[in-house]
């Protein structure tokens, strides 16, 4: 009987817990989640035309999956295109330290403060996926870096609705609090006093969600630094991502932006793995949904596996991590991208009058391809 008793109060703490859990979460995400959705541009139309600059291989992968790859920001070809937004957002968090947050709670300082040096470090666990567009469909400065003799311009209709992705997740209890789910589209931010405004906004909204969260009744409790700082990059990451130097405005970029959880997606790898193989790890904790209880930060849900595969491929700067992201929502079979025009780059070998087969084989009727009025010579 005494047994019983114990177990029904250890269930009863469990549950209270949980209910701490999630009022932490709602007091912290709700607030960044709704900034968040007010950085999705607003439009009077639900589509904009945008084109990938990008080689033959890259035009069939598009047609043949239905999906852009978004490669990992850390490995573009110009690697101001990650530290850009990076050292304004340091710059920006140095001066609110000595204005409006410098009366901050000390936990939300030090997390920030690890969040600001992990994002300077190679094994950070939250990575930031980009697929570049731009408005210009036939741009010598696009050319220049995609003039090939295979090199192409892909012009598409894309739905703004269907890649903006603000995810109201499960809470902590249900082990996916670590695991962000934030997909922007949106154009490139490249005003200098703009950039500084936003990162502004986006910190003190931060700092303010935070510390709401701090002095809430679960706040100190297990695993709360690292939803502080799990919300600190999902929201700062996706904001830094869109900043450019004005230097280089004359592209009219837009970026799709897709922030993965990398350790949870390796975490579930390895544990579907292990689990098949018979093999147990003491390090990982694989539960069924219907066994979950908080337990700690490791935990596997293998359930609800995370949506997305991390996929690789190698450059002249080694292997790169990319992700696939559908152009367009599928319905039970492969997405079908809305392609309105192929440009042929100026030193393009060839015609193009090889392309129409494939592209009416991947129902891409019509199409018309055209070379580029561009006078660029290689």
């Amino acid at each position: 009987l005494n047994g019983l008793m114990w177990d029904d109060e250890w269930a009863q703490q469990q549950d209270e817990m949980m209910r701490a859990q999630d009022e932490f979460e709602t007091i912290l995400r709700s607030p960044l989640y709704s900034w968040l959705e007010q950085f999705i541009p607003k439009s009077d139309s639900e589509t904009v035309e945008l084109s990938h600059y990008t080689t033959l291989d890259g035009l069939m992968g598009v047609m043949t999956s239905g999906c852009i790859f978004a490669s990992d920001l850390r490995f573009m070809n110009d690697p101001t295109e990650f530290t850009y937004g990076r050292d304004l957002l340091v710059e920006q968090w140095r001066q609110l330290q000595c204005g409006t947050c410098s009366n901050a709670p000390s936990v939300v300082v030090r997390v920030a403060e690890a969040a600001l040096e992990s994002l300077s470090g190679t094994s950070f666990p939250f990575t930031t996926f980009v697929a570049c567009f731009t408005e210009a469909p036939d741009s010598l400065s696009h050319w220049r870096g995609y003039g090939g003799v295979d090199g192409v311009s892909i012009s598409l209709d894309l739905d703004i609705r269907e890649f903006n992705s603000i995810g109201r997740r499960e809470t902590l209890s249900s082990c996916n609090a670590l695991a962000p789910e934030v997909t922007l589209l949106r154009p490139v931010l490249y005003d200098r006093t703009e950039q500084g405004f936003m990162l502004e906004e986006v910190l003190k909204v931060w700092v303010n969600a935070a510390s709401a969260a701090d002095s809430s009744y679960f706040g100190g409790g297990p695993g709360t630094d690292e939803l502080l700082f799990a919300s600190f990059i999902e929201t700062v990451s996706p904001v830094i991502s869109f900043l450019k130097s004005p230097d280089y405005a004359d592209e009219r970029e837009w970026r799709l932006v897709k922030i993965v959880d990398v350790q949870r997606v390796l975490e579930h790898t390895e544990a579907v793995a292990r689990r098949r193989s018979g093999i147990s790890h003491d390090g990982l904790q694989v539960l069924r949904k219907q066994d979950l209880v908080s337990r700690g930060r490791v935990c596997i849900e293998l359930d609800e596996p995370p949506n997305v595969d991390l996929l690789f491929r190698t450059t002249r700067r080694g292997i790169v991590p990319y992700v696939k992201v559908p152009l367009v929502s599928a319905q039970g079979g492969t997405p079908v991208p809305r392609i309105k025009r192929v440009t042929l780059s100026p030193t393009f070998a060839g015609t193009g009058d090889d392309l129409v087969v494939p592209l009416r084989a991947h129902r891409q009727w019509d199409v018309p391809v055209m070379g580029s009025k561009v006078p660029y010579r290689d």
